[in-house]
Protein backbone atom coordinates (compact mmCIF):
# COMPACT_ATOMS: atom_id res chain seq x y z
CA UNK A 1 0.00 0.00 0.00
CA UNK A 2 2.83 2.39 0.83
CA UNK A 3 4.52 1.75 -2.53
CA UNK A 4 1.34 2.60 -4.42
CA UNK A 5 0.94 5.87 -2.50
CA UNK A 6 4.58 6.78 -3.19
CA UNK A 7 4.21 6.08 -6.91
CA UNK A 8 1.02 8.11 -7.10
CA UNK A 9 2.75 10.97 -5.28
CA UNK A 10 5.68 10.91 -7.71
CA UNK A 11 3.35 10.78 -10.69
CA UNK A 12 1.26 13.66 -9.39
CA UNK A 13 4.36 15.77 -8.73
CA UNK A 14 5.73 15.04 -12.20
CA UNK A 15 2.42 15.93 -13.84
CA UNK A 16 2.19 19.18 -11.90
CA UNK A 17 5.75 20.05 -12.89
CA UNK A 18 5.06 19.24 -16.56
CA UNK A 19 1.92 21.39 -16.57
CA UNK A 20 3.87 24.28 -15.06
CA UNK A 21 6.56 23.96 -17.74
CA UNK A 22 3.98 23.84 -20.53
CA UNK A 23 2.27 26.92 -19.14
CA UNK A 24 5.57 28.81 -19.08
CA UNK A 25 6.37 27.78 -22.65
CA UNK A 26 2.94 28.83 -23.93
CA UNK A 27 3.12 32.17 -22.09
CA UNK A 28 6.59 32.82 -23.48
CA UNK A 29 5.50 31.98 -27.04
CA UNK A 30 2.54 34.34 -26.75
CA UNK A 31 4.82 37.09 -25.49
CA UNK A 32 7.25 36.51 -28.35
CA UNK A 33 4.43 36.66 -30.88
CA UNK A 34 3.12 39.89 -29.40
CA UNK A 35 6.60 41.43 -29.47
CA UNK A 36 7.08 40.34 -33.08
CA UNK A 37 3.78 41.90 -34.10
CA UNK A 38 4.71 45.19 -32.47
CA UNK A 39 8.15 45.28 -34.09
CA UNK A 40 6.68 44.42 -37.51
CA UNK A 41 4.00 47.08 -37.14
CA UNK A 42 6.49 49.75 -36.13
CA UNK A 43 8.82 48.86 -39.02
CA UNK A 44 5.94 48.97 -41.50
CA UNK A 45 4.77 52.32 -40.11
CA UNK A 46 8.27 53.81 -40.31
CA UNK A 47 8.67 52.55 -43.88
CA UNK A 48 5.33 54.04 -44.89
CA UNK A 49 6.33 57.36 -43.31
CA UNK A 50 9.58 57.19 -45.27
CA UNK A 51 7.56 56.63 -48.44
CA UNK A 52 5.42 59.65 -47.69
CA UNK A 53 8.58 61.64 -47.11
CA UNK A 54 9.97 60.51 -50.48
CA UNK A 55 6.75 61.53 -52.23
CA UNK A 56 6.87 64.96 -50.58
CA UNK A 57 10.51 65.28 -51.68
CA UNK A 58 9.50 64.68 -55.31
CA UNK A 59 10.50 61.00 -55.55
CA UNK A 60 7.04 59.68 -56.40
CA UNK A 61 8.11 56.26 -57.68
CA UNK A 62 10.37 55.47 -54.75
CA UNK A 63 7.79 56.78 -52.31
CA UNK A 64 5.00 54.66 -53.77
CA UNK A 65 7.22 51.58 -53.70
CA UNK A 66 8.13 52.33 -50.08
CA UNK A 67 4.43 52.59 -49.18
CA UNK A 68 3.10 49.65 -51.20
CA UNK A 69 5.80 47.15 -50.20
CA UNK A 70 5.13 47.05 -46.44
CA UNK A 71 1.38 47.17 -47.00
CA UNK A 72 1.60 44.18 -49.34
CA UNK A 73 3.74 42.37 -46.78
CA UNK A 74 1.26 43.02 -43.98
CA UNK A 75 -1.69 41.91 -46.10
CA UNK A 76 0.10 38.74 -47.24
CA UNK A 77 1.05 37.80 -43.67
CA UNK A 78 -2.56 38.34 -42.57
CA UNK A 79 -4.04 36.32 -45.44
CA UNK A 80 -1.52 33.47 -45.06
CA UNK A 81 -2.20 33.39 -41.32
CA UNK A 82 -5.94 33.06 -41.93
CA UNK A 83 -5.40 30.30 -44.51
CA UNK A 84 -3.16 28.38 -42.10
CA UNK A 85 -5.71 28.78 -39.28
CA UNK A 86 -8.51 27.49 -41.52
CA UNK A 87 -6.38 24.51 -42.58
CA UNK A 88 -5.47 23.65 -39.00
CA UNK A 89 -9.11 23.94 -37.93
CA UNK A 90 -10.22 21.64 -40.76
CA UNK A 91 -7.55 19.09 -39.82
CA UNK A 92 -8.59 19.23 -36.15
CA UNK A 93 -12.25 18.74 -37.02
CA UNK A 94 -11.40 15.81 -39.30
CA UNK A 95 -9.38 14.19 -36.49
CA UNK A 96 -12.24 14.72 -34.06
CA UNK A 97 -14.69 13.13 -36.50
CA UNK A 98 -12.42 10.12 -37.00
CA UNK A 99 -11.99 9.76 -33.25
CA UNK A 100 -15.75 10.06 -32.67
CA UNK A 101 -16.42 7.45 -35.35
CA UNK A 102 -13.90 5.10 -33.78
CA UNK A 103 -15.46 5.52 -30.34
CA UNK A 104 -19.06 5.16 -31.54
CA UNK A 105 -20.61 1.73 -31.08
CA UNK A 106 -21.11 -0.29 -34.20
CA UNK A 107 -24.70 -0.20 -35.48
CA UNK A 108 -24.32 -2.93 -38.05
CA UNK A 109 -26.63 -5.90 -37.66
CA UNK A 110 -25.24 -9.35 -38.21
CA UNK A 111 -27.81 -11.86 -39.37
CA UNK A 112 -27.15 -15.47 -38.62
CA UNK A 113 -28.98 -18.27 -40.34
Amino acid sequence: MRLAETLIGYTTAQQTHRFALETRVVDRNLGDQKTGMWIGGVLAFVTILGGIGLILAGKETGGLVAIITPLAGLVSVFVLGRVMQARQLAEKRAQEMVQAAAEAPSTSVVRRP
